[in-house]
């Protein structure tokens, strides 16, 4: 598989150390392959529009990786970036952050980059390894080691050699070892804030605004240690049961579901007896019976004389529906006869 390589072209004084610590680096980057057309070959491409990051390692006089940081960036229309070394992601190096980083313009240091161009940080190409030219100043000014002899204002010192004379040169002449009782402004400064924090007038609490409450309502106890009564009467939320299978236990509560689920598995695992003349149970649709289990039926009824239609009347009459009781036809009978 053919190796991709990437052209870094550093311009415009690509590292700039500025007076914070941080390093300024301006590149373009340009694709490993040009684009061809007819006839033509095009070579250096920039890798314009695109999201990639970049891996920054200085590396030390003994090729130790000090300090490594890794930055995803955009490029622009022209395969430039332009990012601020210091501010990015430590990703390795056995100093503790950039501004840990310890100059010294007697001992060389190499700046290494390497480009990611899926924009993952996990997959580099080493695009450069160079000598750092110089010293960033604001950088080796913060390590004590580095400094020596009267450091002018204009690079962080003093430019004295006496305490005196820094105060002078700082603009802070005025200011001596008297303690802070002594010190009038201060005193009527602290007189102030006290008398304005006694005075001082919180609003009360609402949905909208922060302030003070009373300990009413569903609230009790005192203000170091405010109680809420109202819990007591309520169940444990960590004693609601989901389980079906219930239990002895007079602390859970089971939820609906797993009482709903426990009732029908009780009720499809029951076990009905046949009835008799002394049990109550199932019975089957036979024998006088008939019909179904939503609608049984006694189908003998339609064979029977409706008991209503019985007549005790002894005159008897000309109906074909009522039917004369036994002694009704014996006195009719009687009656005729004699």
């Amino acid at each position: 598989m053919k190796k991709l390589t990437y052209i870094l072209l550093l311009l415009f004084s690509t590292v700039a150390f500025s007076q914070s610590n941080t390093i300024t680096y301006q590149a373009v980057i340009y694709l490993p392959s040009g684009q061809n057309a007819p006839g033509v070959n095009v070579t250096n491409v920039p890798m314009t529009n695109k999201n990639i990051c970049l891996q920054f390692s200085f590396i030390d006089a003994n090729n130790r990786v000090e300090y490594q940081e890794e930055i995803k960036v955009k490029t622009d229309e022209f395969g430039m970036v332009n990012i601020t070394i210091g501010n990015g992601d430590q990703s390795g190096g056995y100093a503790s952050s950039f501004d840990a980083i310890v100059w010294n313009a007697s001992v060389q240091k190499n700046l290494q980059v390497a480009l990611d161009a899926r924009g993952l940080c996990n997959q580099f190409e080493i695009l450069s390894n160079e000598p750092i030219a110089s010293v960033p100043f604001a950088n080796a000014a913060i390590t004590a080691g580095n400094v020596s002899g009267v450091v002018a204002l204009v690079n962080g010192g003093t430019g004295a050699t006496t305490a005196a004379a820094a105060r002078t040169n700082l603009g802070i002449g005025n200011i001596d070892n008297t303690s802070d009782l002594n010190k009038p402004l201060s005193t009527a400064t602290k007189t102030y804030v006290d008398t304005a924090i006694t005075g001082a007038t919180i609003v009360d609490a609402d949905a909208n605004t922060k302030g003070k409450i009373q300990l009413a309502g569903d609230l009790a106890g005192t203000a170091a240690a405010p109680t809420v009564p109202g819990l007591a009467l309520k169940e444990n939320v960590d004693n609601k049961s989901t389980t079906a299978t219930l239990g002895t236990s007079d602390v859970l509560f089971p939820t609906q579901k797993a009482v709903k689920t426990y009732v029908d598995t009780a009720i499809t695992g029951a076990t009905i007896v046949d009835a008799d003349a002394t049990t109550k149970g199932k019975i089957q649709l036979a024998g006088d019976l008939a019909g179904t289990a939503a609608a049984p039926t006694v189908p003998g009824l339609a064979l029977k004389e409706n008991a209503d239609n019985k007549s005790t009347t002894t005159t008897l009459g000309t109906s074909d529906v009522l039917f004369p009781t036994q002694n009704a036809v014996k006195t009719y009978t009687d009656a005729k006869v004699v």
